[in-house]
């Protein structure tokens, strides 16, 4: 891989429907990101589709980074994401957009990315030591499928529709 272990730079990526975080790894901004480890989304709340109002147990998909860790988490160790970001605040419900989404352990969740506490104490080494080595800012892509695997493309293919098909009988 030809990586100085720890690495210095991380950026987390999560896609929904396929219940995977890929944890890419480099030791500079002048190279590449590799792929170090992808880890199973161990519980799933909501389905395809964005974050828009508290309660709605909606994992948000967007573009996002680590604004918080919590050594004190409930669910064991938590990196928050900064939901909801400038985006959702135009997109969402202006009162109550909801808040509080994290990558945590233990496997349970109504909103955020659960992995398991042997993993998410992994990840939130890497984070620390990615901060403590002056990454400030740790990107969290949320996608609500891999636009490359076709299984989950139809599956998004077919949501989307039926979505689009509801819309037009509830407008007509």
């Amino acid at each position: 891989m030809g990586l100085q272990w720890p690495a210095k730079q991380i950026y987390i990526r999560s896609f929904k429907y396929d219940s995977q975080l890929e944890v890419w790894v480099r030791n500079n901004n002048t190279e590449p990101y590799k792929l170090f480890k992808t880890y199973k989304v161990c519980a799933m709340a909501g389905s395809l589709g964005p974050k828009r109002i508290e309660g709605d147990y909606q994992v948000p998909e967007g573009f996002y980074y680590i604004s918080e860790f919590n050594p004190k988490s409930e669910f064991n160790l938590a990196l928050k994401v900064n939901y909801p970001n400038q985006s959702d605040k135009l997109l969402s419900d202006s009162l109550r957009p909801g808040g509080g989404i994290y990558i945590h352990g233990s496997c349970i969740t109504v909103g955020c990315i659960p992995i398991t506490d042997g993993q998410i104490e992994e990840l939130y080494l890497l984070a620390a030591n990615a901060k403590s080595n002056g990454e400030d800012f740790i990107p969290v892509h949320i996608f609500p499928v891999r636009f490359d695997n076709k299984v989950s493309l139809d599956y998004l293919s077919k949501t989307t529709r039926a979505t689009r098909t509801c819309s037009v009988l509830l407008l007509s």
